[in-house]
């Protein structure tokens, strides 16, 4: 049975996250990338840094298993997300996200797959949750899909910050 890493985060105070958000639709062709949509309520991110009040930062990715299956891990203290400004047609770009959740970790509910590999977790922060998930969200005709598990980490907005 795996540890769970997500542990770590437990008993931190989480003062700000930042995302590198990945656009639901590239912009080409002269148009401007479509990062959020009515069609659906997802948003995806390479990754996303929490910042602490003790100076630590974590970093939350989707990435492959030694067997090649996705799964949601942390790493502590890398290095800072890069900040930039994205120009028209740049289908990634980092951001501050001030709606999602801070104050103290309370506990951290994660799901895992047959082979025991975290492909969601809950937070409880303060006095919200938001769940995260490894997966993707695809254009398919005129509606998204959402494939899970998958490259990224995946936020229902509708359910990001949520009261307890």
């Amino acid at each position: 049975m795996k540890t769970n890493p997500f542990e770590a985060l437990s008993g931190k105070t989480v003062i700000d996250w930042l995302g590198c958000e990945l656009a639901l639709i590239p912009g080409e062709d002269g148009k401007s990338s479509i990062w959020v949509s009515a069609l659906t309520p997802y948003r995806q991110f390479f990754e996303l840094e929490i910042i602490c009040t003790d100076g630590s930062k974590f970093n939350i990715e989707s990435r492959n298993d030694e067997d090649g299956y996705f799964e949601l891990a942390l790493k502590a203290n890398r290095k800072d997300i890069e900040h930039y400004v994205p120009t028209k047609d740049d289908f990634v770009r980092v951001l501050n996200l001030n709606t999602f959740p801070k104050g103290k970790v309370n506990f951290i509910d994660v799901v895992l797959d047959q082979r025991s590999n975290i492909v969601a977790l809950k937070f409880a922060i303060g006095n919200s949750t938001i769940t995260l998930e490894s997966g993707f969200v695809a254009q398919k005709n005129d509606t998204f899909i959402v494939q899970r598990p998958e490259d990224f980490v995946i936020i229902n907005t509708s359910q990001t910050v949520t009261e307890r």
